[in-house]
């Protein structure tokens, strides 16, 4: 199994739980459009796929604020319920803080 180290920002923003539900909203729907036009351009399907994690981040980064520790729990039961499900584990991409 390879890892992989990534550096993906944690943008300082102060949304509310209402502004992040329309921010992934948006993205959700640009990423569609982008794999529905797949053929012709997969480096907008990757670039939506990104757009659409950084929004992801940031809700985490709202969950840590409001309960430290609570992203580390759930990182730990959401990859034993793949494992429980049975998904092989391809690769591990690692995100660190500095």
């Amino acid at each position: 199994m390879m890892n992989v180290t990534v550096k993906m920002p944690v943008l300082a923003k102060d949304h509310s739980w209402v502004r992040h539900r329309l921010k992934l909203h948006e993205e959700h729907d640009e990423l569609q459009q982008a794999i529905f036009g797949v053929k012709d351009n997969i480096g907008h399907v990757a670039a939506e796929a990104l757009d659409t994690i950084q929004v992801c981040i940031g809700i985490l980064d709202k969950v840590e604020e409001e309960v430290p520790g609570m992203v580390k729990k759930e990182i730990f039961n959401h990859n034993r319920k793949l494992l429980e499900r049975g998904w092989k584990v391809k690769k591990v991409i690692q995100i660190t803080e500095d």
